[in-house]
């Protein structure tokens, strides 16, 4: 049995719907593992930052101690920059600033009839995606 035009554009969509959620995964799980890093006072103070900014690690060369505490502080404060600076960097090269077009997808593969509902069944479960890609990207500050 042939396949119908209609049926081989849901299954088109259907495959790009998966892609993307498979994307989705792979972001979550980028995103997840991503740590920021930043150096002061010549690679002295080392500072690794995750989500939110929250402090996972600080290394402090034992010169630092050497320091006066307010340079010291100051060193500490720039490095926590540096790292929040290069962990924003990374997200963004992680996680899409744009969701899921689905009026994209229905202007890709065709209007009307019978892929009109399929369409509006598609946006429904897409909605979630969505919702979590605001939930994730409101959590990390974004």
């Amino acid at each position: 049995m042939t396949e119908s035009p209609f049926q081989a554009q849901l299954d088109a969509a259907m495959r790009q719907l998966k892609e993307q959620l498979d994307s989705f995964q792979s972001q979550r799980d980028a995103v997840a593992a991503l740590v920021g890093e930043g150096t002061a006072a010549d690679g002295l103070v080392t500072v690794r930052t995750g989500a939110g900014g929250a402090l996972q690690d600080l290394e402090l060369d034992p010169r630092a101690m050497r320091m006066a505490s307010q340079d010291l502080r100051d060193a500490i404060l720039e490095a926590s920059r540096n790292a929040a600076a290069n962990y924003q960097e990374a997200l963004s090269d992680i996680v899409p600033t744009m969701p899921v077009d689905v009026d994209k997808l229905v202007r890709d593969f065709g209007v009307g009839g019978q892929l009109g509902n399929v369409m509006a069944d598609f946006r429904q479960r897409t909605g979630d995606v969505e919702q979590t890609l605001a939930k994730l990207r409101k959590d990390l500050g974004l």
